[in-house]
């Protein structure tokens, strides 16, 4: 039975109605029904939903005006207008699901509105109107752009694993109650351990107060940079999940190379004010790194290398789930920005000159609503540009809602460089929903056994010289014509779907949608190289410019 909003009836008054009885339950049960909007004609199912403001007039109003009615919260006509008594019962339902409540509806509330109702577990194969509802809130959460058939396959299965892997949850695919609960509460929840148990490093910028002289374990005891930060944990040794939390500003930032992490656990770069589920207008900015500059121009080199242990003892010195999370900062003029490096400084070729797996890799990481802007040696020279994130034999990773932009070499290494460069055994990484834009290189780039990974709703504009997807690896003519080159075999099981392709850097010609070299969909590169049966090196589909 639904109940009086009072919050409502308080404001009519306020208005002047005359309010002189309060209903009893049963009448207002029946006037409630008779003031029911009807939603029988009304279609809540949609690829995307936007934000929808005071004096909107659109289809997707009269969706949320029965959304609203269905949680209590709303007794109007399904008009399609945002008026006033729409927008005071978006206010309320704010204020009951415990989000800002400004008035305007936004991802958040359509996320908790479309996923509303009962919980089942839902994973691969399952069907039904369940996995409708979560397929159109994943629509709202992230613009996933779902067929909402009540089908779930890989594609739902890939959404789920992305929205997991934004607001902190354990990413395994599956609907449980941790997922369906950060849905319908529409702000996400924290997995694993929750925030206050997680063990955290303060970073400020040096204008308010960051110092590395500080101990870095308070809000007014910060530090400055990333390398102090790497030695705060390694003296405190904790056995949880980490946090940095980084103040906004600008930090003027060395290369840092980093080897902490928590086995079973992860290592987290974040703004400070970052709760899970934020989006990037939630927090105050992204705290923003930049090059140290040497004379007249930038440093050469990387921002941040994600390595192995060089310790013996680590339990991670032969690579696994390094885990670590970098989001919503800012990293500019760089020559190379981030790397995940499961090679360095292990050995990579064998006696007859074969590339060979080197260690388990630095796997398990995430990358989400980064922005990389002037990477290359147009922007810091003295050294090769090769990519704005570059992994090297690291598996799993999550590379989300990024912007990558003016991604740029010089002179003869213009083609050198990447927005994303996955070489080397690096398998089952997904990057989706990212936007390169200014890319002098081909703007994906994979190389040498890194199979299924999987490129989706990506957006691409003035990028790269042979295609958007570059496959690559040296095979026995590469090596006679390229002696210090370790012999390769081809990748293979990789998927490059649903993007917004563009035109070339130049500006010249729609940039083709693949090329492989050498080229051929089964060629496995010879000598010990093979496929399985049945695969190739690529499948695409859906692209459109």
């Amino acid at each position: 039975m639904r109940r009086l909003r009072y919050r409502q009836l308080w404001r009519a008054v306020a208005a002047g109605a005359a309010l002189a009885v309060l209903a009893t339950p049963v009448q207002a049960h029946a006037q409630q029904e008779a003031a029911a909007p009807d939603c029988s004609g009304v279609r809540t199912d949609y690829r995307t939903y936007p934000v929808l403001r005071a004096g909107d007039s659109r289809a997707e109003v009269a969706a949320a005006q029965c959304l609203l009615h269905d949680a209590g919260h709303y007794s109007g006509a399904a008009t399609g207008s945002m008026d006033t008594g729409t927008v005071s019962a978006v206010r309320d339902y704010q204020d009951a699901k415990g989000l800002p409540s400004s008035g305007e509806l936004g991802a958040r509330a359509w996320t908790a509105l479309l996923s509303a109702g009962t919980t089942p577990l839902l994973r691969d194969g399952a069907s039904g109107a369940a996995v409708s509802r979560v397929q159109r809130a994943l629509n709202a959460a992230l613009s996933a752009d779902l067929a909402m058939d009540g089908l779930f396959g890989p594609n739902t299965e890939s959404a789920v694993r992305g929205y997991q892997s934004s607001r902190g949850l354990g990413v395994d695919g599956v609907v449980g109650p941790n997922t369906w609960a950060a849905l319908q509460s529409g702000k996400g929840v924290s997995g694993g351990n929750p925030p206050s148990d997680a063990f955290r490093v303060f970073l400020a910028p040096a204008n308010a107060g960051g110092s590395d002289a500080n101990s870095g374990l308070s809000v007014s005891e910060p530090i400055l940079t990333l390398n102090r930060a790497q030695r705060v944990l390694a003296e405190a040794n904790p056995d949880t999940d980490v946090e940095v939390r980084i103040r906004q500003g600008t930090y003027v930032a060395p290369q840092t190379d980093w080897r902490f992490y928590v086995p079973g656990h992860s290592v987290s770069f974040i703004p400070i004010d970052y709760r899970p589920g934020d989006d990037a207008g939630d927090i105050a900015g992204r705290p923003v790194f930049t090059n140290v500059r040497d004379g007249g121009g930038y440093r050469p080199g990387w921002w941040f290398r994600v390595m192995l242990p060089s310790d013996p003892d680590d339990p991670l010195y032969e690579g696994g789930d390094t885990s670590v999370d970098f989001r919503y900062l800012r990293v500019q003029n760089y020559t190379n920005g981030l790397s995940f490096d499961g090679q360095t400084p292990r050995k990579y070729e064998d006696e007859n000159g074969w590339r060979i797996k080197p260690s388990e890799g630095v796997n398990g990481n995430s990358v989400f609503g980064m922005d990389f802007r002037n990477i290359g040696n147009r922007h810091a020279p003295g050294k090769t540009g090769y990519g704005a994130i570059l992994t090297t034999n690291s598996s799993d990773n999550r590379i989300t809602n990024n912007a990558f932009n003016n991604i740029e070499n010089s002179g003869n290494q213009v083609g050198l460089i990447h927005g994303l460069y996955i070489t080397h055994y690096s398998s089952s990484n997904v990057v989706e929903r990212n936007k390169f834009e200014r890319v002098s290189g081909d703007p994906v780039k994979v190389r040498n056994e890194s199979n299924y990974n999987s490129f989706e709703h990506n957006t691409f504009i003035r990028t790269g010289r042979s295609a958007h997807y570059r496959g690559e690896f040296c095979d026995a003519a590469c090596k006679r014509k390229n002696p210090g080159t370790s012999r390769q075999c081809a990748s293979y099981h990789n998927r490059f779907f649903r993007n917004d392709l563009g035109r070339n850097y130049a500006g010249t010609r729609n940039l083709p949608t693949w090329d492989l070299s050498p080229d051929g969909l089964t060629n496995a590169g010879g000598g010990r190289c093979s496929l399985p049966s049945g695969e190739k090196r690529l499948a695409t589909g859906y692209n459109t410019y």
